[in-house]
């Protein structure tokens, strides 16, 4: 990450920020979703932030911030494997118990076949910031990242 920005640093304007914010962040990327709406599947984003991100003082940052997307969509789903079937298995309600498998399905099917609707995959990882220690230091993790993000982008912005 921090190459990444380093790069942007160096290479990008006020302007750049704000094609960024409008076109190349994965949570953002208003024209795509505005079209495509929650048809939107997980590898259409992510090919669409691709290329065009491609030339820009931001690729290696989109890069980044998909691998982070799915690495962050692997540790939600490896959490909630082990609250529902590992040794420790909590003891949920049953409504817990069926937000829980319904968010991994969610992201079971974005991360082996990407055929899963981005808004079902945000809606997974959102819900389950509510559900423990170890949902909530993901999050937390991610949102030093955004944080990391938004600090060098604001500066140029700014400046």
């Amino acid at each position: 990450m921090q190459t990444a920005l380093e790069s942007v640093r160096s290479k990008a304007n006020k302007s750049d920020v704000e094609f960024y914010y409008e076109k190349l962040n994965l949570f953002s990327n208003y024209e795509f979703l505005y079209y495509n709406g929650d048809a939107a599947l997980f590898e259409g984003i992510v090919e669409e932030v691709l290329k065009d991100s491609k030339g820009t003082p931001f690729e290696d940052l989109v890069k980044f911030n998909i691998a982070n997307l799915v690495n962050k969509q692997i540790l939600y789903y490896l959490a909630i494997k082990k609250d529902l079937f590992g040794p420790e298995k909590r003891h949920l309600n049953s409504q817990d118990r069926r937000q829980l498998e319904k968010a991994m399905q969610f992201l079971e099917d974005s991360i082996i076949p990407q055929s899963v609707a981005f808004a079902h995959v945000r809606y997974a990882m959102d819900m389950l910031k509510n559900y423990g220690d170890v949902y909530r230091t993901i999050q937390q993790e991610e949102d030093w990242i955004t944080g990391k993000i938004g600090e060098t982008l604001h500066k140029i912005a700014s400046s």
